[in-house]
């Protein structure tokens, strides 16, 4: 169904190619520290969601993510809730410096994606495009 969609826009559609890791499975290892306490799917497509967000804030400029960071911080967080606030940067810093530690060498960005399944059947589909530098 996303390479439908994604068609139906316009894109040009190139299937992940035999031996080279999809997209998808790399944006499941990046949020992998946010899966361990996930306990039903509602919180794995949240936590997902996120590492998404968070995947692609980190393919801006160093200005743009400073200013994005701190508008999704006052978005996640209750005004002058010091421990909600410290919590919303934690997760934010932790997958940034897990991008810029394990997959910086992928400038690839999430244009679309999509789940389907359920438990242990759940599937993340993942549409992305290369960034160019």
């Amino acid at each position: 169904m996303l390479i439908k969609k994604m068609q139906d826009l316009g894109k040009t559609v190139a299937i992940t190619p035999e031996g080279i890791e999809e997209m998808s499975e790399i944006i499941e290892n990046f949020a992998e520290p946010l899966l361990v306490g996930c306990k039903n799917d509602k919180d794995i497509k949240n936590s997902i969601r996120f590492a998404i967000l968070i995947w692609n804030l980190t393919l801006l400029s160093e200005d743009e993510q400073k200013n994005k960071i701190q508008e999704l911080v006052e978005t996640l967080s209750t005004p002058n809730n010091i421990d909600e606030i410290n919590n919303s940067r934690y997760y934010i810093d932790l997958l940034i410096n897990r991008k810029k530690e394990s997959f910086s060498h992928i400038k690839r960005a999430i244009i679309d994606y999509q789940f389907s399944g359920s438990d242990s059947s759940l599937r993340l589909d993942v549409a992305s495009e290369n960034i160019k530098e």
